[in-house]
């Protein structure tokens, strides 16, 4: 039970840190002149940027409650999650999220 408890408080902070890194990406995205700054600062390109910016609230945090750290998504991975939020399948994007997440750890190795 313990465990259980542990891992919802990990996952209530990886979330807290989510939010924060999509809050900075759409404030910095929001100024025309910092755009380049968050590219390079961020990894994130112009299409990454807009997406980002487009998102809706509830679609923040349903990609903010994915269970990974979302700088970690590719822009297509995004894109897709995306458009099934806008098609109003939230759950169907949060385990694409999850999905592709779990393949980035896998693909990058463990250390």
């Amino acid at each position: 039970m313990e465990e259980a408890n542990g891992n919802g408080k990990w996952r209530q902070k990886i979330m807290m840190v989510n939010l924060a890194y999509l809050s900075i990406a759409r404030e910095i995205g929001a100024m025309p002149d910092q755009r380049s700054y968050a590219q390079t600062a961020l990894g994130l390109d112009g299409d990454s940027i807009e997406l980002l910016m487009g998102l809706s609230q509830e679609a923040t945090r349903k990609i903010a409650e994915v269970g990974g750290t979302v700088f970690r998504l590719k822009p297509t991975d995004l894109r897709s999650a995306n458009n099934l939020y806008q098609k109003g399948n939230g759950e169907r994007a949060s385990s694409l999220l999850a999905a592709a997440l779990a393949a980035d750890g896998k693909e990058g190795g463990e250390a």
